[in-house]
């Protein structure tokens, strides 16, 4: 993962396994997660995503970096 290189593909900086766990160190994205956009754009009555362009965005961003991951480099 450390050698990917692709706008969707977070950068790993380093990763170490401690005892039983997998540590993986990747720098702070300003922008947020998934969930943090999911917050700003619903009301906080409504539960999910009701808008049909973000969602289709997010997972059209998610599928490209998957194919990438899963593509012969």
């Amino acid at each position: 993962m450390s050698m990917s290189k692709h706008k969707n593909i977070v950068e790993e900086y380093i990763s170490f396994v401690d005892f039983n766990y997998l540590w993986i160190v990747m720098p702070l994205i300003g922008a947020g997660s998934v969930v943090d956009v999911m917050r700003q754009v619903r009301p906080s009555n409504q539960p999910g995503i009701q808008d049909e362009a973000i969602i289709a965005t997010i997972m059209k961003e998610t599928l490209e970096g998957l194919l990438y991951l899963h593509s012969n480099r």
